[in-house]
């Protein structure tokens, strides 16, 4: 199973080449290279900032100890959402 999801993968991405190519390649006929490199920097770095801001992206480690936190408040009988429940239990 998990050799076919690879081997999936593995074709996107080499199908992917071609079609990226030629996208390149047009839009260096019509626009300035330059312009080309610097709006492809803003959107990686766009989309970079988007996927730092965004909370589905906080590691294990993060998610583990703001559990901890809200199971401490639960067995001290605080609600884990209170004020001083999230000032004092960390």
């Amino acid at each position: 199973m998990l050799a076919r999801a690879l081997a999936t993968r593995r074709f996107i991405a080499q199908s992917a080449f071609p079609i990226g190519t030629v996208i390149a390649g047009w839009a260096a006929a019509v626009i300035e290279p330059w312009i080309v490199v610097t709006l492809s920097g803003a959107l990686l770095a766009a989309g970079t900032a988007a996927q730092l801001a965004s909370p589905g992206d906080h590691t294990l480690e993060a998610r583990r100890c703001a559990r901890r936190r809200a199971r401490r408040g639960a067995l001290r009988g605080l609600d884990s959402t209170s004020a001083f429940a999230v000032r004092f239990t960390r």
